[in-house]
């Protein structure tokens, strides 16, 4: 995407860059980046319409789309005739997918810009997306005669071509379609080689074009002439084998047949080509049988040559057929026996014959076959039948499948089998499935879902069987328990946890079960919730076609392409989007219904009055704590937000689905569901069932009509066709105004028929009855249809659903059915325990006719021969603890591991509260003696005391924990103080020091001293460059005139101060070097001053920038633009290198050369006092026990700290350094070289005294902690300060001072309790005590660099 030309014009070169790199952000998905780049423009132009779309397109990416399409509308003001912001105004539209409006801004996009390849690819895509066929055609022969962006001809290449025959073929004309193929071969200038995929897939391609228009003897010819040279081998003999037989060239086809027999002998589709091409009849059943013996003896081990005859062979050769194939696999042990033979039970002859066979060999009736052929069959483990267990056990497992299938069921029969089958193999698997699905088959789903959940348990790591588990328990409507087996199969890390996992996965069966049990809970928010994500899957699927229709052109799968988008046009054909959508209706149909269908997830359905309010007052208080618990583990898992692409996802604000519930349109929102539904599976009878309940609530009764006729056509006596016809004619009667003539005419002319329009509904619903009284069904539709018509027999037909269970016809299903009805109608209770009652009778072992504690309804107990059901729950507790809501708790005397357990960490937990709360008083003693100074009135022309503060990265660590002891022990009491500092930090050895020393060099130019070579204007336009003083001056602000002062960290820093000192004031103002290096420039040194905001920019909390990186380089202007892009244009040139850390300079001067350095004339009679503060920092894991004693102990460190930090603070007392006598060498190179009494020269193992500066000693024993590497030698012999031994100058030394606390000031401190508990509430006294403290965030430039941490 590029600037328009008009929009061009307005922007520079630099500009123009810009909105490039706002292009490229955007594609690499580099939004924040983007953004800036974009505002950066607009700063400048406010209006310009290209930068706007491409904002509006960022913020639309974001999760803004309102904001977008407002900034994108006001883009095409500023710009109408801009193609950019036309496409970018397209991409929104596209993008909540209103591909109409999409397709008409592409459309005015390409009118503007007609060469662009961007908009014509996006057009075509969204054209083939809509199935707009003459459309896509003319873009996709738009695309084949431009030129692409690198100037190359879009003929050149296969795919543009391939797209256009694509596009021609869709449309309907063939033809065309394979005239365009031609086309290019014609244009190839040599023939592709033969490993050439793309071209062996275009050929087969056009073959099929071929085939389509008819001109199978053309196809054929075609074919032929690929035959031997085209890849897909199978899929060129599959399509020649089917020419031939539709040219019925039989002897051709049937040698190309058997050639496809022998590549592949399971596969059922060859041997029906072949059969075919023999022309043998159906009916001939010798020959067929003939056919299918002679592939099995060519493989013996295939399954489909013997399976087969079984489909068409009768009597005693079915016998002898089936006899041979049974014993065979039972002799094996294939547990899949019985699913490929279950397709004969549709024949009774076949069904008895298989059951008598299976039956004789349990009980050795039944004698083996003559030639023995299948007794002599090896089993799977590779033993002969001397093993007779496990055929018996075969055997007995066929049998169990047999008897529990519906078409030949007998569950008593098959439950005894089946734990025949257990007692002998207990460890099988498949046996305990087995037995699972008979439980359900007789209604107890909880015998069914622990028995399967057992089987589960005896293979942990199979998937399916786990997967079985989670189905039945969904089932039995036990939620948790599934999606924690379910768990086990998922990522961990998954967002949402293993249901996101699911939901990302597209487990749609998981998913729709997972709605249905909720459903049945009477928990209609979540399973809509459910429902929809399984709309929003098929909704995604429909999307995933734009990927596919570039790569399968590019990547030449066009057969599959087509394949994919013809099964994309019937894509809501699946059932599982039709069990969810019809579930959903049914919900939205629920809510439409009256206002308390449209309220909380409960279970409140089929209550009377007073338990329904009892009950939703008792759901609402539920869903409040259950939203609570969410919402804090919302919180919890938010820092997991992020998907395995590296995508943040939204958190879900409706998890439960309680919006979906509080929709004030249901109806509308199901035709979100039904629409496709009926479109998509207009032969689903409960579609149309489920659609005429929503039409005529709508009033829609033409639409309500045509859904009743299309399921009469579907099944005519369904039970529920009746009621719906008495539905619409009662309806039609009961309108308040008719309805107009053209639509009373059209419904007359379908409805009489079935209902006349005088008719007695009444009377239709009794000879109703009287033809269908012995059905269960039937009777539930003719009692809906009474309560339908008539009110008032409530009563009546809510005994009558009761007395429909002694129908000697009725199912399991029938009473569940029942119930609905029971719930439906919001029964009394009575109705319902009394139906409950006499379903369980009939049906003792049912789980849905059970109390909830899962006992029998009447008391009865359970009398199966497996085993009692699930035991009774623990007792609650005591009563009076759980009206309070209080757990049982059970109180008792902890044991002797845990009185010793809690004593130990009780201990050490009250050594923490009690240090954290005297180090707490021992700060606030000295904040509270330097806090008046914080009160003092400030002039405005007055800058506050500044002070300067070293921190130095300790030996072995990084920067962070200076910046942290700084931040716990040092800032406090400058903050009660109300000072202002700036900041030298050092993330190396060294650092400290050079800083120091530019820092003093720079003072000395500012004071008239001079580089070498250096003339009168760089000094001055040096001088002038300090432009925040120059403004500072011209406005009146005077510096502070009082005393400022230094603060140093430890003792490695202190000794970087110390030497950065003498290097400033007796080196050079620049490195001696030889005359042909290069000056280093002072930016090389690392760092420079950190300025620390007002006291009242700190109050305000406001962060202040200390990347040093970001300090040392220059700001770039507009003159240094064209330079600086082309040194980037460079560097991008150049292999990628590891960044390098600022290059530190060397010392000036090194502590020999100080007695001969001369003192700069600039150097004041008297330095800055400082002050130096302990850092103790003790690494090491055998130091362990000595930093847990320092740990508790550091109380003493904040009281020594804040007594040096108060001096400091207050500046009453300053004092010089003390020194003392020695004895030293003065060849030592150790001794301080000013004080020695001979020269160097002559002064070789000559003993004599010198003077030891009190700074020598500060500190000291601190470096008996410093981690190892301080001690090591420099690289190439590079000088370590921390190592070698500190080194004054008197000139220096004599001038340096130091801040000291009066008497009066340390006995104030001490009198001081500090923290008075009388002044503060209870809890924060307990908070004050315990050492929490209120806020820890670090602001400014205690956050640092990025890589410090990584140092």
């Amino acid at each position: 995407m590029s600037v328009s030309q008009q929009q061009q014009a307005q922007l520079s070169s630099k500009e123009r860059s810009l909105f490039a790199q706002t292009v490229k952000h955007y594609e690499q998905k580099q939004y924040k980046k983007g953004l800036k780049c974009a505002e950066q423009i607009l700063r400048k132009h406010p209006k310009h319409g290209d930068t706007q779309a491409m904002k509006a397109l960022i913020i639309n990416s974001q999760g803004n789309t309102d904001e977008a399409f407002v900034l994108c509308k006001e883009a095409l003001k500023n710009a109408m005739k801009s193609h950019v912001c036309w496409h970018v105004y397209g991409l929104l539209w596209r993008c909540i997918k209103n591909y109409e409006e999409a397709i008409k801004a592409y459309k005015f996009a390409l009118k503007l810009e007609p060469d662009s390849q961007q908009i014509l690819r996006d057009l075509a895509l969204l054209q083939i997306q809509m199935r707009d066929y003459q459309g896509y055609i003319q873009s996709r022969r738009a695309i084949l005669q431009s030129k692409s962006p690198s100037g190359h001809k879009n003929s050149n290449f296969r795919q543009n071509w391939t797209g256009l025959a694509v596009a021609q073929h869709l449309a309907g004309d063939l033809y065309d379609a394979e005239r365009t193929l031609t086309t290019f071969e014609e244009t190839l200038r040599s023939t592709p080689p033969k490993t050439d995929t793309d071209h062996s897939e275009a050929l087969l391609y056009k073959n099929t074009l071929i085939a389509e228009t008819g001109e199978t003897e053309r196809a054929l010819e075609h074919l032929e002439a690929l035959f031997n040279s085209n890849l897909d081998r199978t899929a060129v003999m599959e399509m020649r084998a089917q020419y031939l037989l539709q040219l019925d060239r039989r002897e051709e086809a049937e040698k190309a047949y058997r050639a496809l027999v022998d590549r592949n002998a399971e596969y059922r589709a060859y041997y029906d080509g072949l059969r075919k091409a023999m022309s043998i009849a159906d009916s001939d059943t010798l020959s067929l049988k003939t056919l299918y013996d002679e592939y099995a003896k060519k493989n013996p081990r295939g399954d489909t040559a013997k399976r087969v005859p079984l489909d068409f062979l009768h009597g005693e050769e079915f016998r002898e057929a089936a006899d041979q194939y049974l014993q065979q696999m039972l002799h094996k042990g294939v547990p899949s026996t019985f699913a490929n033979i279950k397709a004969l039970y549709s024949d009774p002859a076949k069904r008895e014959t298989i059951q008598t066979l299976a039956e004789g060999y349990l009980t050795g009736t039944h004698k083996p076959l003559a030639n023995g052929s299948a007794e002599k069959q090896v089993n799977g483990d590779g033993k002969t039948e001397e093993k007779k267990p496990s055929f018996e056990v075969s055997v007995l497992y066929f049998l169990a499948q047999h008897y529990n299938y519906h078409l030949s069921r007998d569950l008593e029969r098959a439950m005894e089998l089946i734990n025949r089958a257990i007692e002998m193999q207990p460890e099988e698997v498949n046996h305990h499935m087995t037995q699972a699905r008979i439980w359900k088959h007789r209604g107890n789903l909880q015998r069914a879902s622990e028995t399967m959940e057992k089987a589960r348990s005896l293979d942990e790591r199979d998937r399916y069987i786990n997967t079985k588990a989670a189905k039945y328990q969904l089932r039995n409507n036990e939620n948790e328990a599934a999606i924690t087996n379910m768990g086990k199969f998922t990522r961990k890390e998954a967002v949402g946890g293993p249901l996101g996992d699911l939901i990302d996965m597209q487990c749609m069966w998981y998913v729709t079960e997972d709605g249905e049990a909720y459903q049945r809970q009477g928990k209609p928010g979540i399973a809509l919730k459910r429902f929809t994500t399984v709309y929003d899957i098929f909704e995604t699927w429909q999307e995933d076609q734009f990927d596919f229709h570039t790569f399968s052109l590019r990547k030449g799968q066009i057969r599959a392409y087509i394949d994919m988008l013809r099964w994309e046009d019937h894509l809501r054909e699946h059932p599982y989007f039709s069990r969810a959508a019809i579930s959903a209706v049914k919900i939205y149909t629920g809510l439409s219904g009256g206002p308390e269908s449209n309220g909380v997830n409960g279970e409140h359905k089929g209550m009377d009055t007073n338990e329904r309010k009892k009950a939703q007052k008792k759901a609402r208080k539920a869903q409040e704590k259950q939203d609570q618990a969410e919402a804090e583990k919302k919180d919890a898992q938010k820092t997991a937000s992020v998907g395995a692409d590296g995508e943040v996802k939204k958190p879900d604000s409706d998890p439960r689905g309680t919006k979906l519930l509080q929709t004030k349109e249901p109806l509308e929102d199901a035709m979100k569901f039904l629409t496709p539904l009926l479109e998509y599976s207009p032969k689903n009878l409960e579609a149309q069932q489920v659609g005429f309940e929503v039409f005529v609530r709508r009033k829609k009764f033409i639409l309500a009509l045509r859904c009743l006729l299309a399921a009469r056509s579907i099944d005519a006596s369904h039970p529920l066709n009746h009621v719906q016809s008495i539905h619409l004619r009662h309806a039609l009667k009961s309108l308040p105004e008719p309805l107009s003539p053209k639509v009373a005419e059209v419904i007359e002319s379908e409805l009489s028929p079935l209902i006349p329009q005088d008719a007695d509904l009444l009377k239709l619903n009794s000879d109703f009855l009287a033809n269908n009284n012995e059905s269960a069904a039937h009777v539930h539709a003719y009692l809906r249809t009474r309560q339908l018509l008539d009110a008032s027999t409530a009563d009546g037909n809510q005994k009558d659903v009761i007395r429909t269970l002694a129908l000697p016809s009725v199912s399991l299903e029938d009473a569940l059915r029942g119930y609905e009805l029971l719930n439906e109608w919001r029964a009394q209770a009575r109705y319902r325990d009394d139906y409950v009652a006499a379903a369980h009778e009939r049906w003792p072992e049912a789980t849905a006719f059970m109390t909830k504690e899962g006992e029998p309804a009447m008391g009865q107990k359970d009398t199966a021969k497996d085993g009692p059901l699930a035991p009774r729950p623990k007792p609650a507790g005591n009563p009076v603890f759980r009206m309070m809501g209080l757990p049982n708790l059970r109180f008792k005397l902890p044991s002797r591991n845990w009185l010793i357990f809690l004593s130990i960490t009780g201990s050490f937990t009250t050594a923490v509260i009690y240090d954290r709360y005297q180090k707490k008083k021992a700060q606030q003693r000295w904040c509270n003696l330097v806090s008046h100074i914080a009160k003092e009135p400030l002039l405005s022309t007055q800058m506050p005391r500044r002070i300067t503060i070293f921190l130095s990265a300790p030996p072995g660590d990084s920067l962070r924990a200076a910046r942290e002891h700084f931040h716990e022990y040092v800032k406090p009491v400058l903050v009660a103080g109300a000072l202002d500092w700036d900041v030298i930090e050092g993330r190396r050895e060294g650092d400290v020091r050079a800083g120091l020393a530019e820092k003093i060099r720079k003072r000395r130019r500012k004071s008239g001293e001079k580089l070498a070579g250096e003339t009168e204007g760089e000094a001055q336009e040096e001088e002038e460059g300090d432009l925040v003083q120059q403004l500072r001056d011209s406005a009146g602000i005077k510096d502070w005139e009082g005393v400022q002062g230094f603060l140093v960290l430890g003792r490695h820093t202190w000794k970087e101060y110390v030497r950065g000192l003498h290097e400033g004031w007796l080196g050079p103002l620049e490195p001696l070097r030889e005359p042909s290096q290069a000056s280093p420039s002072p930016l090389d040194t690392p760092l420079i001053p950190h300025e620390q905001p007002s006291l009242a920019d700190d109050a305000a909390q406001e962060p202040i920038s200390t990347s040093t990186s970001d300090a040392i380089k220059p700001t770039p202007d507009a003159s240094s633009t064209d330079s600086e892009n082309q040194q980037t244009k460079d560097e991008k040139e150049k292999p990628k290198e590891k960044p390098k850390q600022p290059t530190q300079a060397p010392p000036y001067i090194s502590p020999k050369a100080y007695p001969s350095a001369p003192l700069a004339p600039s150097a004041p009679a008297v330095l800055s006092p400082s002050t130096v503060l302990p850092f103790p920092h003790l690494l090491g894991f055998l130091n362990t026990p000595i930093r847990i004693y320092r740990s508790l102990n550091r109380r003493r460190l904040a009281d020594e700290t804040g007594r040096e930090v108060a001096a400091l603070v207050l500046a009453s007392h300053i004092r010089a350094w003390n020194t003392d006598t020695e004895f030293a060498s003065s060849a030592d190179p150790d001794a301080s070289p000013s004080n020695t009494t001979q020269s160097l020269a002559d002064a070789a193992d000559v003993v004599t005294t010198r003077q030891r500066w009190e700074q020598e000693g500060v500190l000291e024993e601190e470096e008996k902690d410093w981690h190892k590497s301080a001690w090591q030698d420099g690289p190439g012999g590079e000088e370590r300060v921390w190592k070698e031994q500190m080194v004054l100058d008197s000139r220096i030394g004599e001038r340096m001072r130091r801040f000291e606390l009066g008497a009066d000031d340390e006995e104030k401190a001490r009198n001081d309790v500090g923290v008075d508990p009388a002044a503060m509430g209870f809890w924060e006294g307990v908070k004050n005590w315990v050492g929490w403290e209120e806020d820890r965030s670090v602001k400014g430039w205690e956050h640092g660099l990025v890589e410090d941490e990584s140092e």
